[in-house]
């Protein structure tokens, strides 16, 4: 068990462990992997090849993701320990709804692209504990990147990320540390922090630079998509999945809005 002042021993997974076992590194990736340092283990056969190319003519995806109906009422999270540095409540993160119903924090993803722009291999991509909330609560991010953790409160937390139900690592973070950690696999990864239970956020990694995380007024931005057909995926941790086909065309812009039911996730 964790406690406010110590946090127990831990193994840490390798390298090769520390994010989702959902789904193996690309093809086109496995080498810039290596050359970082990533110790990989894929079965050749089964690797899903995203090749990176030039796009000189990519087009736009954007939109609006929403609420459909009443919006349910998403109450403080309640604060159970170190009431000093935490105050008695923090704000609750789960479902964000703006403007004009917008949800913030919902990641829109396309699911069967198969090339297009290289990702930014070696993009570091930030998670901090703050005021005994994780900031950002959402992140989006691709294989061949970072993910480093931080802690800016005055107390310990912790990073403990579960994936498909494996834990993938278990961090003690105490004040000021950072802790930097790679990301090898696809998948939706959440992070709690075992000393303060109220604490959670998201990773969503995939195999391409494909992605977006809603603002506060519900909008997304995909740029550099290649002409083509595709189905785009939106995720949220309480509304579900959603998913539609949109036609892109050169140097064109695609509207692309998704409405999503509360409760039927």
């Amino acid at each position: 068990m964790f406690s406010s002042q110590r946090c127990r021993a831990t193994r840490h997974p390798r390298p090769e462990t520390v994010m989702s076992a959902l789904q193996r590194p690309t093809g086109g990736l496995l080498a810039a992997l290596a050359a970082l340092g990533f110790v990989l283990f894929a079965n050749a056969a089964g690797v899903h090849a995203y090749e990176a190319i030039a796009v000189t003519d990519g087009g736009t995806i954007s939109g609006t993701v929403s609420i459909a109906g009443e919006v349910p009422e998403r109450k403080p999270l309640k604060v159970i320990k170190n009431h000093e540095v935490c105050g008695d409540q923090v704000p609750n993160d789960t479902l964000i709804v703006g403007p004009n119903k917008g949800v913030r924090y919902a990641v829109v993803t396309i699911e069967n692209i198969s090339k297009g722009r290289a990702s930014e291999i070696g993009e570091v991509h930030s998670l901090d504990n703050k005021q005994c909330a994780f900031s950002p609560h959402v992140l989006a991010a691709a294989v061949g990147q970072w993910l480093v953790l931080k802690n800016t409160d005055s107390i310990l937390h912790t990073a403990d990320a579960i994936s498909g139900g494996t834990t993938l690592f278990n961090i003690g973070l105490w004040p000021g540390r950072e802790v930097r950690r790679p990301i090898a696999y696809t998948g939706i990864v959440h992070i709690t922090c075992g000393v303060h239970p109220w604490m959670s956020a998201y990773v969503v990694v995939t195999d391409n630079p494909y992605h977006a995380v809603t603002d506060i007024y519900g909008d997304h931005q995909i740029d550099d998509v290649p002409p083509g057909t595709y189905e785009v995926r939106v995720w949220h941790e309480l509304l579900g999945t959603a998913e539609k086909e949109v036609r892109v065309s050169p140097r064109g812009r695609s509207k692309l809005d998704f409405s999503l039911a509360a409760g039927k996730k």
